[in-house]
């Protein structure tokens, strides 16, 4: 089990949250998320987060973890937690594969990091800011999941959405004026910056200035996902090997299993060579 201390910005029964304490990502994890390859992000992470997230640490004590629970946590909250699930299972470092935004170029390029560098302590900005006299939240799950259809057809119209929402306004954020959103995702940045991560890039071939983001939810999902064939070298290894039951081997923290592949591939290649 695993410690990650979170922003205090998510809210459940009116206690600020401070840190969730989560199980390792396993064998299992990794079928799930091949089974679940083609779904919408947002669903998948709160799959995921309900499943791993043991407890939440709040104000008011420990909460058992549950999809109502994931879904109040702040979209950065959310982010921080599956960051924490992918170090713990792969590692710290992260090696993108980016691509020039230019149509006329599309290079491609490895941007190189950690998830230390993306993953910060609590937050002291305050948990709301004004907007035309009215509060401003932070997005929550509940807000991702309202507009995650959306974005797949019509990303500004889910902006404005989440806009509306996250001011209180009854509308669909249709009529707010280009002036009006921009201050409204400035405050929400200013509120939750763990939301999203955007790496700063130049383009080596030519030459273009460029953010990428990073979307830990699908991040994670595709590496769980590329991981499927070790997963089955690793259960025929040990089944072989140790005669531990598929259900045992499926059962094993990541990280531990990548060890035992380790021990076992290393020793059949010494095998081989004598």
């Amino acid at each position: 089990m695993s410690d990650v201390s979170l922003s205090g910005r998510s809210r459940i029964g009116g206690k600020q949250v401070r840190g969730a304490e989560f199980r390792d990502l396993a064998g299992n994890d990794e079928l799930a998320a091949r089974a679940d390859a083609d779904g919408l992000t947002v669903e998948f992470a709160t799959r995921l987060l309900a499943s791993c997230i043991l407890t939440l640490r709040t104000d008011g004590g420990e909460l058992p973890a549950s999809s109502d629970h994931v879904r109040a946590l702040t979209a950065g909250d959310r982010e921080t937690v599956l960051l924490a699930l992918r170090r713990a299972a792969y590692g710290d470092r992260l090696d993108l594969l980016v691509t020039c935004p230019d149509v006329t170029c599309g290079a491609i390029m490895d941007a190189a990091l950690t998830v230390s560098d993306l993953l910060h302590g609590p937050i002291k900005s305050p948990t709301s800011r004004d907007f035309d006299g009215a509060g401003v939240r932070p997005v929550t799950g509940d807000d991702l999941h309202a507009v995650a259809a959306l974005a797949l057809d019509d990303p500004e119209a889910a902006v404005r959405r989440l806009a509306a929402r996250c001011t209180g306004r009854d509308d669909d954020g249709a009529t707010l004026t280009a002036d009006e959103l921009a201050a409204v995702e400035s405050a929400l940045e200013a509120l939750d910056p763990h939301a999203e991560h955007e790496l700063v890039l130049g383009c080596p071939e030519c030459d273009l200035a460029f953010t990428s983001s990073i979307d830990a939810g699908e991040l994670l999902r595709q590496e769980m996902t590329a991981s499927i064939t070790e997963l089955d070298v690793s259960v025929h290894l040990m089944a072989s090997t140790y005669h531990w039951c598929e259900r045992d081997i499926m059962a094993l923290p990541i990280i531990r299993r990548r060890r035992y592949l380790r021990v076992l591939t290393d020793a059949v290649a010494t095998s081989v060579s004598h």
